[in-house]
């Protein structure tokens, strides 16, 4: 493991183990800091555990903790004033929750609940920006992330105006191929009604064009899909888009 990876250790948590040290380490929050910030984010860091189904924080709340998750799946989203349910995103192992409490803002700007058993790490936000105060380089990590949700923000509002329910689709599964050549074969990240959720669609309209895409070499095994040629479903999804595949946010 080597001596500064055994001293991460040591600084954050006597019951740290490799796996988590390595998910601090890649954190786009903590990635880079100073050995003096590090022992002082282990000083305050809790761990929080959450059951299936249960609530972290609501839609307003007080934002007391910012939030990186260790393991499990939280699901962000937002009630209509009807009572319909916007679906921001489902984060997962290493997704950040709550940035933006981090520059002024009080309250959380969407609700999250767990999708499944999740462990995060908690921060609270008046000692973090404490420590930010003293290291430029997480207050950068920082406005890196919003900007990048921003962004992100953006290109789901232009397709939802342009793409149709194959496009904004296809769109998703790129974004989840994590491969910008050849064929692509991977397990669909959550649930599919949670995806069309997501997406702005009905499950019924996600299925039927889910099915549709067949057309594009895209094929369904439950919940593995497999794409044929991932340039051809690109062809065809970035045609109502302004951006090039692969996008600039495709990791």
């Amino acid at each position: 493991m080597g001596y500064w990876c055994g001293y991460w250790l040591q600084v954050l948590s006597s019951d740290l183990n490799y796996a988590e040290y390595m998910l601090w380490e890649e954190s786009q929050l903590f990635h880079a800091v100073d050995a003096s910030s590090r022992n002082e984010l282990g000083a305050i860091m809790r761990r929080k555990n959450l059951a299936k189904e249960e609530m972290l924080f609501f839609y307003e709340d007080k934002g007391n903790f910012v939030y990186i998750i260790n393991s499990g799946k939280i699901k962000l989203n937002r009630q209509t004033q009807d009572g319909k349910e916007s679906v921001i995103m489902v984060a997962i192992q290493g997704d950040i929750l709550g940035e933006e409490l981090l520059f002024g803002k009080e309250q959380y700007s969407y609700s999250a609940v767990a999708v499944t058993e999740a462990e995060l790490f908690a921060f609270s936000v008046p000692e973090l920006r404490l420590i930010m105060k003293s290291s430029t380089v997480i207050a950068d990590n920082a406005a890196q992330l919003l900007l990048k949700r921003n962004y992100q923000l953006q290109k789901e509002l232009e397709h939802l105006k342009v793409q149709n329910a194959q496009q904004k689709i296809g769109c998703f599964l790129l974004d989840n191929s994590k491969t910008h050549y050849g064929t692509a074969n991977f397990e669909l990240p959550f649930e599919k009604n949670m995806i069309a959720a997501k997406l702005g669609m009905k499950p019924e309209t996600f299925s039927r064009a889910l099915a549709d895409l067949k057309k594009q070499g895209v094929h369904t095994d439950g919940k593995v899909i497999i794409i044929e040629d991932v340039r051809r479903l690109a062809h065809y999804t970035c045609a109502s888009c302004s951006e090039h595949f692969p996008c600039n946010d495709l990791g």
